[in-house]
């Protein structure tokens, strides 16, 4: 589901679409919606981390990011461990994915070291289990 389907959309705060994808950003959840075929690397989604960091980091508002895979794109793996350091305050890091869950499961095992972090079935189960978990 795309997050313009949601019943959550109304409370997105800032939306930017980005050649990469687009990025919604609530008051303490982010969601990230890579467009098809795009290639994830450090250098490809650094605008998108620039704006992630000003708009939570810098105010100190801890958050939790989505990606919301409703398209077929690929990571440069290599690069993974460079994004999980840059934000202090993302408390929680959820996959919502449509497909593979195996895979998904041991990227983030993988990859997102003291962030938590759970694969999801639906935007709306990642929406409602995390979103609590950011407030307390």
């Amino acid at each position: 589901m795309n997050i313009i389907d949601s019943t959550f959309y109304h409370l997105v705060l800032k939306e930017i679409n980005y050649s990469l994808g687009d990025l919604y950003m609530l008051q303490d959840v982010a969601v990230l919606q890579v467009n098809k075929g795009q290639h994830i690397t450090k250098d490809s989604i650094e605008d998108i981390l620039m704006e992630l960091y000003m708009f939570y980091e810098l105010k100190q508002q801890n958050f939790a990011l989505i990606s919301n895979n409703i398209n077929v794109y690929t990571i440069d793996y290599s690069d993974c461990y460079k994004y999980t350091n840059l934000f202090s305050n993302l408390h929680f890091y959820g996959i919502v994915d449509y497909s593979n869950l195996n895979e998904t499961k041991q990227f983030q095992q993988n990859n997102f070291g003291n962030t938590k972090s759970k694969t999801f079935k639906s935007l709306n189960e990642a929406f409602n289990y995390i979103r609590p978990k950011v407030l307390i």
